[in-house]
């Protein structure tokens, strides 16, 4: 993420605060979140600090998703030495709806020290510093959880619009769900018109029901139902 207009962003209030784009990593949505606050216990009031946190963006709606993450790195990148960044570092945190859908550093770095041009964070001639958190999520290590079913239970509602018409539509033609998030997977309800070969009428169609995990395409997944 690269945060534009700083010299603008370090003039707005505490708690103002910069988003960036949407990234997918185990079929939760996650974002990078900086933002602006004043250190607790410090000797000037007015100082402000960068907060830089990781964000799940997962629907309140979804109310069962949780996710491991294994290990999150938080990076300023320097502008002159790729090599030496500003960094932090979590390591084995839980993130759900109910507790914990962010976690990061409340004071990272203060914007003094992030402008100072002797330590390269700040690009002047854009004006712009870039953020970065490389992620590491382990969805077998959230297993150890699994003891709590309640924690892994997750209900997909699908309302099939305009019946009739689909009836009419051809063999193979489907109906998909909204997706909902349980466990770290992206779960969804796949309505398709079939044929039987039981039956003697060859025109008869029938709805089968599915259940769909549309998980990332990246690496091998599995998940057990019970």
């Amino acid at each position: 993420m690269d945060i534009e207009k700083v010299s603008e962003f370090t003039r707005e209030e505490v708690e103002s605060s910069r988003q960036s784009e949407t990234v997918y990593i185990n079929g939760l949505p996650w974002k990078l979140l900086a933002k602006i606050k004043t250190k607790k216990g410090s000797t000037d009031n007015n100082e402000k600090w960068l907060c830089f946190y990781l964000l799940c963006t997962a629907s309140e709606k979804d109310l069962n998703w949780r996710c491991f993450v294994r290990s999150a790195t938080f990076r300023i990148v320097s502008q002159k030495n790729k090599e030496e960044n500003s960094t932090g570092i979590l390591i084995d945190r839980v993130f759900d709806n109910k507790s914990y859908n962010s976690r990061g550093f409340g004071n990272f770095i203060s914007f003094a020290k992030l402008m100072d041009p002797i330590n390269g964070f700040y690009n002047r001639e854009e004006d712009k510093v870039t953020l970065v958190i490389d992620v590491i999520v382990k969805n077998e290590k959230s297993e150890k959880f699994v003891s709590d079913r309640n924690k892994s239970n997750g209900t997909i509602s699908m309302e099939i619009e305009k019946v009739l018409e689909f009836a009419r539509e051809i063999i193979g033609s489907e109906r998909k769900s909204e997706t909902v998030h349980i466990k770290g997977f992206q779960w969804k309800i796949l309505a398709e018109i079939e044929k039987t070969d039981h039956s003697t009428d060859n025109n008869e169609k029938w709805l089968g029901i599915s259940l769909l995990c549309s998980a990332p395409k990246e690496g091998a997944i599995k998940c057990e139902l019970i």
